[in-house]
């Protein structure tokens, strides 16, 4: 085990497959139809879709290989609670990555900054030339929340 832990679990929740958990996209159609939902995780179009639409929008995304793609399950009872996605630009140096609570009883109860944490953990590293040889350092992550 490293240093961290397990790489994919915080104190509130764990990241997990992508598309695996067979309630996932009925989870997704239901969510959105959620106008609080929508309006601050989609960066597209709000419009109610079905759990079919979904399917098919996995397959195309799944065969991207810079995006990483995770649920957000509770560690209390294993819930499926949201989704969350890290695209790194290796070019850049930096990441684009969007976290979506769509359950509206686990909002603003600090799941989402955990899945932030969490994320954040899972990003790329650098070696510096301050840096010992085995040590690594997390490249500073910036985001903005509106």
């Amino acid at each position: 085990m490293s240093e961290f832990g397990n790489l994919f679990t915080g104190k509130l929740i764990r990241l997990g497959a992508w598309g695996m958990a067979p309630e996932f996209n009925e989870a997704r159609a239901r969510w959105s139809a959620d106008a609080e939902f929508m309006r601050n995780y989609s960066f597209g179009h709000a419009v109610p879709r079905a759990a079919s639409f979904f399917e098919r929008m996995d397959k195309k995304e799944m065969e991207k290989e810079n995006e990483f793609r995770f649920t957000i399950r509770t560690l209390e009872d294993d819930k499926l609670i949201g989704e969350c996605f890290l695209e790194p630009n290796w070019n850049h140096q930096s990441s684009w990555l969007a976290i979506g609570i769509g359950e509206p009883d686990y909002r603003s109860k600090g799941y989402g900054t955990d899945a932030m944490r969490v994320l954040c953990l899972c990003l790329p590293r650098t070696r510096t030339a301050s840096d010992h040889p085995q040590r690594f350092q997390r490249q500073s992550a910036r985001y903005t929340l509106l």
